[in-house]
């Protein structure tokens, strides 16, 4: 992917998917978070986070201050994506704070958005990384 986006010129930043998951979150926040936010000098960031037992595709967009989450398993329609979406904008927080004038009290906010219509496993699959994989490629190939 990391070529890919290279060869098309797209200005992606990449998240080690061994660093992006729940277990490192709770246990490791500040490796997270420091992580995303060396990431975050890119238009894009996108990493697999694995929420324990399952792979979603997360897409910061930073000229829109938006962050989709894409789940390929909507048998889980209440699924919590808590934990990311706080260490993401601790990130976001550390990362916008220099830059921001010291005069401006409306510091931009990140949306989160997890209903993201992607490519959806089956019922029953274990397929999720390959679908992370999938809608990884199928949206850089958009760009």
């Amino acid at each position: 992917m990391m070529k890919l986006a290279e060869e098309m010129k797209c200005n992606v930043g990449f998240l080690d998917p061994q660093i992006f998951s729940a277990t490192v979150v709770q246990f490791k926040s500040n490796d997270v978070i420091q992580a995303i936010k060396k990431a975050m000098n890119h238009d894009y960031v996108v990493g697999a986070f694995n929420t324990g037992s399952h792979w979603v595709l997360v897409i910061i967009a930073m000229k829109w201050n938006v962050v989709w989450y894409l789940d390929s398993s909507k048998g889980f329609p209440l699924r919590k994506f808590k934990d990311v979406v706080t260490v993401v904008n601790w990130a976001y927080s550390e990362y916008i704070h220099p830059k921001m004038k010291k005069s401006s009290k409306n510091k931009p906010k990140l949306t989160h958005k997890t209903d993201i219509p992607c490519a959806q496993q089956s019922s029953g699959s274990t397929a999720c990384g390959f679908y992370v994989a999938l809608n990884m490629y199928e949206l850089l190939c958009d760009l």
